[in-house]
């Protein structure tokens, strides 16, 4: 796990890295369909600014924001309903 404290940063490294490819794919293919519910598009922006802050890389994650700015203003009600859930 990466917040295993026994795990090497090597380790940790690896399994970020994967998480990063997993969440930037799925991010792309929700992108070619419209029909997706907005909180899952919502939520896959918080992963990722969330992945990004955890692997500290924060210049990865400022655009990550930006998109998730962009996206709760358009969507406001949609970011208040989805932030209940959590």
């Amino acid at each position: 796990s990466t917040t295993d404290p026994a795990s090497t940063g090597e380790a940790r490294g690896l399994a970020l890295t994967e998480a990063e490819f997993l969440l930037l794919k799925g991010h792309e293919a929700m992108q070619q369909i419209p029909s997706i519910d907005p909180k899952y598009r919502r939520d896959s922006l918080v992963r990722l600014v969330r992945l990004y802050e955890v692997w500290d890389q924060p210049e990865k994650a400022v655009p990550w924001q930006g998109k998730l700015d962009s996206f709760e203003q358009s969507n406001p009600e949609r970011s208040k309903e989805d932030l209940k859930g959590k």
